[in-house]
């Protein structure tokens, strides 16, 4: 076997490093033309999973713009950026074509609504006030707490007085019996009052034992109806057994 002479191996050495640079300038021509060509211009941008937020709002949220290159695009400031709106939960953004972007978003739904200070604060199951309004028919609606140094965006259950509204919410949404209440009232001394539809008072009392006040209203009140009548006032804000004040019944 013929042995390699010194002249030899610095001629394969020097044909190595043109090759690894023949490649690199390649790479990077390469890398250039998709960052720069028209081949991946930005032209359509798909919107799905909205329904009170507007195409046009999501897609000028986003910072996306039409013709720009699809592949210098920053995905995840755009889904950032989209998610700041109120409604908007969740996004998710995919490149689905050479020149298209689909962006798909999760909403979030109107929960309940909160009186203070002549508005109306529109919130999620979370807490996020999503809309400020005059009017609505959302429930149900809660009273008796101002809220002090809110907007759209903040989050209601960060205040420290509020905790206990959030257990009392809850509960009811996990017994599905949330919308069978049309109002909610802070009182005195951390209690609270309720009306449910058919006009039935509650007094709930502290924001304790929620599960099994809930579950007791809905039995007392099924069972009147069984008989034909209905609940007008319920007392359960006492250590005592809780009372039952019918409705009078219209001659």
């Amino acid at each position: 076997m013929r042995k390699i002479s010194r002249r030899e191996k610095r001629r394969i050495e020097r044909l190595r490093r043109i090759g690894f640079m023949l490649v690199a300038i390649s790479v990077i021509v390469i890398i250039f033309f998709l960052f720069n060509t028209s081949f991946f211009k930005l032209d359509i941008i798909g919107i799905a999973g909205n329904d009170r937020v507007s195409n046009d709002e999501i897609i000028a949220s986003s910072g996306l713009r039409y013709g720009e290159n699809i592949l210098k695009a920053n995905l995840d400031t755009a889904s950032k950026n989209i998610e700041q709106l109120p409604y908007i939960k969740n996004v998710e953004i995919t490149r689905t074509s050479r020149n298209k972007l689909t962006i798909t978003v999760e909403e979030r739904e109107e929960d309940f609504a909160y009186y203070s200070a002549g508005k109306i604060f529109i919130c999620d199951y979370e807490g996020r006030i999503l809309n400020i309004v005059q009017m609505t028919d959302v429930t149900p609606i809660i009273r008796g707490y101002e809220l002090d140094g809110v907007e759209i965006g903040s989050n209601i259950f960060d205040k420290e007085e509020l905790k206990g509204l959030k257990d009392i919410l809850d509960t009811a949404r996990e017994l599905d019996e949330l919308k069978k209440y049309t109002e909610i009232k802070l009182q005195s001394a951390s209690e609270y009052g309720l009306v449910r539809e058919g006009g039935t008072s509650i007094d709930f009392g502290s924001a304790t034992d929620i599960k099994y006040k809930f579950v007791f209203i809905k039995n007392i009140v099924e069972k009147m109806a069984e008989d034909g009548m209905k609940p007008q006032i319920i007392k359960l804000n006492s250590d005592a057994d809780p009372v039952v004040v019918p409705m009078k019944v219209e001659e």
